[in-house]
């Protein structure tokens, strides 16, 4: 089987829906100055390579926890994707 990786790098410049869903990264630390580093994430569940789930349209649907994860995995069969 191959594996096509549809991931995008998730980066404060990157393309979103809205701009209400860019992503925020910064640093709150650094090595240089403080001797550690650790960023701040402010991301949206829209963002990026994502599945849809129910619950992005229906009201109590059901959310990606409610799916097991083989079900996230599929073989693409005579989508015309050659590689």
């Amino acid at each position: 089987m191959k594996i096509y990786d549809l991931t995008h790098k998730t980066e404060n410049n990157m393309t979103a829906y809205s701009l209400e869903e860019k992503p925020d990264i910064k640093n709150l630390f650094t090595i240089k100055k403080d001797g550690f580093n650790v960023t701040s994430l402010g991301l949206s569940s829209h963002l990026g390579t994502h599945i849809d789930v129910p619950l992005h349209m229906i009201e109590n649907g059901k959310s990606i926890c409610d799916f097991p994860i083989e079900s996230a995995i599929f073989e693409i069969i005579s989508s015309g994707i050659t590689g």
